[in-house]
């Protein structure tokens, strides 16, 4: 597939390899209403086919439900872990831009953590969750879809965050409002305030939408994201008003309220 091979070019200019490359399905990457031939999710008229060729060419593998990253900083002694999570599970006509991550991926999730093994030599080890669907409202909805339920985001978030807290996940990764976000989510440790925990969550922009799908923002926009020992960095870059050139922000430092505790060993 011709996006597999752009993909693929961009990464090779980056000096990227293709391991280190996460595909998160997005609303748009199911079919509504495939011909006859076509495989359907169970259940419901849509179908995966050309998001399952494309993830395959990509990284030859197989895609599945939920999968992990694991990258080590050049010293050895710092680790993230990106696990990726498909929240599709009810998209197709009759749910359209509505996020769901069934239970199997989030059991998966869960799983894949708990096998995996810090290295020796790292002393803190982050987990970071990719996903597409928005966990809390980025853009508003017309009152007259609002009337119809027609509100685009995540429809089990509490479920997700209970799993966030349970494996002290510090940040959230997402897209699909095509509006660049960052929120910060707590939610209750124990009795004492010092026991907040914290995740934030961080929407990305788009760098190909037209204008009009950009929200309030209307630049197409990316981020760079720096995780340093204490702080995370997050770098943003916007399409001026002129050419294809990207300038710049101020650059946004986030520092975590989460106990130690919450690290996942």
């Amino acid at each position: 597939m011709a996006d597999s091979v752009i993909v693929r070019e961009i990464a090779r200019a980056l000096g990227v390899e293709k391991e280190r490359i996460v595909v998160v399905p997005g609303n748009h990457d199911l079919q509504w209403n495939p011909g006859e031939f076509s495989r359907r999710e169970s259940g419901r008229n849509v179908s995966r086919e050309n998001f399952d060729s494309f993830a395959q060419l990509l990284c030859n593998k197989a895609p599945t439900p939920s999968d992990m990253l694991e990258l080590v900083s050049r010293d050895g002694h710092f680790g993230l872990r990106i696990v990726s999570l498909d929240s599709n599970e009810v998209e197709g006509p009759e749910a359209g831009g509505v996020g769901f991550i069934g239970e199997d991926c989030l059991r998966e999730a869960k799983a894949i953590l708990l096998r995996s093994k810090i290295p020796e030599a790292v002393t803190r080890m982050n987990t970071w969750f990719v996903m597409h669907h928005h966990i809390s409202a980025v853009t508003s909805t017309p009152i007259v879809d609002a009337k119809k339920r027609g509100v685009s985001v995540l429809a089990n978030a509490p479920a997700l965050l209970a799993v966030v807290r349970d494996l002290g996940v510090e940040v959230i990764l997402h897209g699909h409002e095509h509006q660049p976000a960052v929120t910060e989510l707590r939610w209750w440790l124990g009795e004492r305030a010092s026991e907040f925990g914290s995740v934030a969550a961080i929407g990305a922009g788009s760098l190909t939408a037209k204008r009009e799908r950009l929200g309030p923002v209307s630049k197409n926009q990316y981020m760079i994201l720096v995780r340093r020992p204490n702080e995370l960095v997050i770098r943003s870059r916007v399409m001026g008003d002129e050419g294809l050139a990207f300038r710049s922000h101020e650059d946004l430092m986030l520092t975590f309220a989460r106990p130690a505790a919450a690290n996942l060993a």
